[in-house]
């Protein structure tokens, strides 16, 4: 998640607001009231995955 966060940054600046107020609502204020997979397809509007992350280390997969 943070990835995906971390690289949205880098490439258009998504450390905005509107990043924090979703963050703030869909992951801290449910906490463990919901599932933590469920919270973070919500916040970040798709299914997770690992493309952000191994982007970052600069490392591609087939």
């Amino acid at each position: 998640m943070f990835e995906s966060r971390f690289q949205c940054a880098i490439d258009g600046g998504c450390l905005s607001k509107s990043v924090g107020r979703d963050y703030r609502e869909k992951i801290l204020r449910p906490g463990g009231s919901k599932d933590a997979a469920d919270m973070l397809k919500d916040f970040l509007g798709r299914e997770p995955n690992d493309d952000a992350f191994f982007k970052l280390l600069n490392v591609n997969l087939p």
